[in-house]
């Protein structure tokens, strides 16, 4: 559904002569960085029964590793952030990690609306693009996405964002975008295409 979200979006814009930018944001080992307090935070604010949130507290709490390196184990450790790996559960506990942002994002009025439906975010796991008709908008976006990472302690790889700006011949005069703050941002790479999806 993502996918054909924004292959819809796309085409829109095309069919109404309008440039569209899309932005790929890159989430720095974005399971591994899940704050565990700020989670069961987000578990209880949206309703989950006491049982279910203490046996996802019990499954996070005290939780210990070992690193295997050249055939040899370090000393364990405690785990005290990041989703368990591979565990079944792990993209949704990042997805309401994650969705305050969406929220967010939604009610700015900032992103791409098609009728009305609002596609300024199109998420899976820890893959977003953001979708925007302008570079003011993006600007806008990206520096929500910048608080909001901020306030629930996970990054992003500014060097691993990407920025496509669709139905544009020509590299816009400002083509500078950023993600952080003035003294830390890092210019994000952006690539200018022609769409050539149809219809079928």
């Amino acid at each position: 559904m993502t996918s054909f979200a924004l292959r819809e979006s796309l085409l829109y814009c095309r069919e109404n002569s309008s440039k569209v930018y899309l932005c790929y944001l890159d989430g720095k080992q974005a399971f591994d960085h899940v704050w565990h307090p700020g989670l069961l935070h987000k578990l209880i604010q949206i309703g989950v029964d006491d049982t279910t949130l203490l046996t996802l507290r019990a499954m996070y709490k005290g939780s210990l590793s070992q690193v295997r390196y050249q055939g040899q184990l370090s000393e364990t450790f405690t785990v005290q952030q990041g989703t368990k790996q591979g565990g079944k559960r792990s993209p949704l506990m990042y997805l309401v990690y994650i969705n305050g942002l969406i929220k967010e994002l939604v009610a700015s009025g900032y992103g791409m609306c098609i009728y009305d439906q609002n596609i300024c975010s199109l998420t899976v796991a820890d893959d977003m693009v953001l979708v925007s008709l302008s570079k003011s908008s993006m600007d806008a976006m990206l520096n929500m996405c910048w608080e909001y990472s901020r306030k629930w302690r996970y990054f992003y790889n500014a060097d691993k964002c990407k920025i496509v700006v669709f139905n544009e011949k020509r590299k816009p005069k400002d083509s500078r975008f950023y993600i952080g703050q003035t003294l830390s941002r890092r210019a994000m790479n952006i690539v200018i295409s022609v769409l050539h999806v149809t219809r079928t």
